[in-house]
Order: C-alpha cells, then structure tokens, then sequence
C-alpha cells in the first residue's frame, strides 16, 4: 500500500495582530435623538421614567431629529478631520432584542455624515511616541435600553433607548492594547473639552466594540468581535487576552472562527457568531428625510472647535504622555503645574521635577496640590537647580524646610545657611583628601577595586561633610582620581 504524504501546517512565530474600533459616545444634549425624552434625568430617575411613546415602538409615532444632535456629529467629524457628506441618511438596522422595542435601530449604513478622517494621537510608553488611526466613518445612531439580569429574570429599562449616539469606526491601525487603549483616551478628551460628551465610561457613555484578528506569514486569522468594554484598562486587558488566545489557536494549527465574544473578568467568552451586513436587513428609514450639510452650517461648527489641552502640554510644554494624562485627571496637579510654568522656562531638568514634585512635598506631610503663595518659591528653588546653583540633595531640604515656613526668601535662606554649590575643583579634592586620609586602607582597596559598598561609603561621607553642597557626581569624579593614585 502506498503510503501517502501527511501535511504537516506549520506556526510562525512571527504574527501580527490586527485592531479596528468601533467607538460608541452618548451625546450631551437635554433629550434623546428622535423624541422629547429627557436624556440629563436618565440616572437619577427611575426606571421606564424617561420614555417617549416612540421610544416603546409605539405604533403611530414617528421620530422627530433632534438638531442638537446633529451639530455635535458634525463637530465630531471636524475634529477627527472626516470629510462631511452634502447629505446623510438614516437607516433602520433590523434585529430583534428585549431593549429595543420598535425591532429596528435606527443608524446610517451607507450614506453616513463623515467618512475617510483621521486623528493622530499619542501613545504612553517610555519613549512616547505618535501614530495616526484612520477614521472610515462618524454616523448617527440611536442606543438600546439596557437589560438588567437578576437571578431569575431580566428586567428592561428603556430610559437610554433612543439616547443619540455618535459611533466612530476606525480601520484595523492598530498593532497593540496599547495603542488601542491610548487612541480611545486621545479621543475622549478631545470629545470632552469640546463638549460633545462627558464621556462616563462607568455610566456607558463611551462604550468600545474592538473587531481582533491574528495572522501569521502561514495562516491568517479571522476577525473577532469584542462588544461593549467600558474602561481603558479593560480594553488592554481584554485585548491581550483575546490576541494570546488566538495566537494560542494557530500555534496549535487550529483555525480561529469568526464570532462575537464579551468581556468578563478580563476574559473573552463566546456570545454569538458573528454576523453579516445582509443579516440586519438594512433599509432607508422611511420617515426622515436626507438632511443636507450647508457649508454655512459647518462654518458656524468650525468657529467653535477647540483643540484639546493634552495637545499643549506634549507639544508645546514637553510633558510626558503619561504625565500629561495624570495631569488632566487630576485638577490639583494641572492648577499647579499651569500656576508653575508662569514663573519657569521648561528644559528636561524641569519636567522631571514637575512629575517629581507631589512626591516630594507629600514624603514631608506637606499637602499637595500647596498654597498658590508658595508655588513661586518652589519655582525660585527650581531655578537655582536647573543653573547648577544649588545640589539636587540641597534643592530637596530646601523643599522640605518651605513645605511649613515660608517667613525668608530662597536666596536669603541660601546666604544664611550658606547652601551654594562647591564648584571649585580645589575645594573638592580638599574634602577628598581628608575622606580619603582617616579612611581604613582595606576599604579603601576594595573602593578601588569598584567594590559598590565601600566606594559608596566614601562618596557619602563627602557628600554630608560639605553639608550637602558637593553634586554627587563631583563627589564621584574626585573620588575616583583620588583612589587611582594609591599603590595597592
């Protein structure tokens, strides 16, 4: 019998993973996007309370376009620099599900209000770095209500049904959970400063949908639908986990189906297979009309964009991502830094210390954010740092000393204490010398010898005997010459 040829599907271990976004915002507006129900009392009242009869499908009732809503897509789209259609439609979307009752979302399939934008945005990493994600297109949309599992029955509140809703859908530019999370972040605050959402994540009303693929030179993968991940760290979380499972499947020469999965406990667990566009049955909504875009309309928008704060402090003050995110969530932080750089030039030096300083006010029980008052002394102190002036260990006592007294100036405390900086090579091996004279010749071997505890010691003694005023890397230089003349 012949013996056949078994073929053998091969791993790479070379894979590339694939991110799309489809990006879900509530928008700020007093009511919902085809009636009068209010959208501000939806979290305080309660359940079932904000519900138009259009909401519930009653039969009879047509939708009404809330014009609000549609200036805020627009301003969405100009933002995210998306090229505006002279006129947008509305779709239904057919599906059946307890929290929409009329059996149809209301959205726009193909002539949406913007397509082919882009906004660049900046990742957190220790070298920061700017990418560009490709926007395929910003549309209009109603929201579902939601459902309520209890232990043995579901209940519906339909006061976010018919809430308008700008989706934006991305091209799959992203390669990580890093840059995925980060483009979401971007976005959100340029949403928010522009008054377009509050964007609550924890309330919905930013909500991801991620479509995941992993492909290998031998084998490609299919493309996996994550729903409704509600916080930047579950987005990195379930993306990771999503792509090692997936990357996980090929290795093992298996074939990943496409499907729709959910996000628990930072896992992904199947929910539906995934559908097609033919399966929602899309159709022209019948009862709204095509709504032209007048350039004069997009005029007025473009008057009222504003760029987003984060763009400043990278861009034109230098700050880190990460430091410029922590910033804008804390507002103590931001008032300090804003109130800081009137009096100091920024340089490396000085944004090192902006991101240090909470922590070395608050190591010595001063509060932070402080006193307005006391915010020119620290920049005073920051000053005769960044000129060589005073030694970094001097710059944090003097720090220490004006968290509770503010009664003398910092160039008069300096004088007093006599803090300055020794410059003077002289000087320095002076000190050295002394050290290095009463120290132990045994020790002073094995500093030699770049024995860590032993030369360290010795720079430390130098460092205290000057109270402080030797930089440690003088300490360190004159050390180093000094040891290189002892005959071992």
């Amino acid at each position: 019998m012949a013996c056949g040829r078994i073929a053998i599907r091969r791993y790479s271990a070379n894979v590339t993973a694939k991110i799309g976004l489809e990006i879900h915002v509530q928008l700020k507006t007093q009511s919902k996007l085809f009636s009068a129900a209010s959208v501000a009392k939806q979290y305080s009242s309660g359940s079932n309370q904000n519900v138009a009869l259009f909401d519930l499908g009653t039969p009879g009732t047509l939708p009404t376009v809330n014009k609000k809503c549609i200036e805020l897509a627009l301003k969405t789209s100009r933002l995210l620099n998306a090229t505006v259609a002279n006129e947008c439609r509305f779709d239904r979307k057919h599906y059946f599900y307890p929290d929409m009752p009329t059996g149809y979302q209301i959205t726009q399939h193909e002539l949406p209000i913007a397509k082919n934008g882009y906004l660049d945005y900046y990742v957190r990493e220790a070298d920061d770095y700017k990418r560009r994600a490709n926007i395929i297109q910003v549309q209009l949309e109603m929201d579902s209500g939601k459902l309520i599992h209890d232990k043995n029955q579901d209940l519906v509140d339909l006061n976010r049904a018919g809430v308008g809703l700008v989706e934006i859908v991305t091209d799959p530019c992203f390669n990580s959970s890093k840059e995925a999370s980060t483009f979401v972040e971007n976005l959100r605050w340029t949403l928010m400063e522009n008054e377009i959402s509050d964007c609550l994540m924890h309330l919905g009303e930013l909500r991801v949908d991620a479509n995941v693929s992993v492909s290998s030179e031998d084998a490609k993968g299919n493309v996996i639908e994550l729903k409704n991940i509600n916080s930047f760290n579950d987005v990195r979380i379930a993306l990771d986990y999503e792509i090692n499972r997936q990357k996980n499947i090929l290795k093992k020469g298996g074939t990943v189906e496409a499907e729709t999965r959910s996000v628990v406990d930072g896992k992904t667990v199947s929910s539906r297979e995934k559908g097609e566009s033919h399966d929602y049955r899309f159709l022209p909504e019948p009862n709204i009309p095509r709504i032209a875009i007048e350039k004069e309309w997009l005029y007025e928008i473009d008057l009222n964009l504003n760029k987003p704060l984060y763009l400043h402090y990278i861009n034109n003050v230098g700050l880190s991502v990460a430091h410029t995110f922590d910033m804008l969530y804390d507002k103590g932080l931001k008032d300090f830094v804003d109130e800081f750089l009137k009096f100091v030039e920024v340089n490396d030096k000085v944004k090192l210390l902006l991101e240090e300083f909470p922590v070395i006010i608050q190591q010595f029980e001063g509060t932070f954010p402080p006193k307005k008052e006391v915010i020119p002394i620290y920049a005073e102190l920051t000053k005769y740092l960044v000129e060589d002036e005073i030694t970094r260990l001097t710059f944090i006592e003097l720090v220490k000393f004006y968290v509770n007294d503010q009664s003398i100036s910092v160039k008069e405390k300096i004088c007093q204490d006599d803090l300055w900086r020794i410059r003077e090579v002289d000087q320095i091996n002076k000190v050295v010398d002394i050290i290095v004279n009463d120290a132990n010749r045994e020790h002073l071997i094995k500093a030699k010898a770049g024995k860590p505890k032993f030369f360290n010691r010795l720079r430390n003694q130098i460092v205290t005997v000057t109270r402080k005023r030797i930089k440690i890397v003088d300490a360190e230089t004159a050390l180093r010459m000094r040891l290189d003349q002892i005959r071992e």
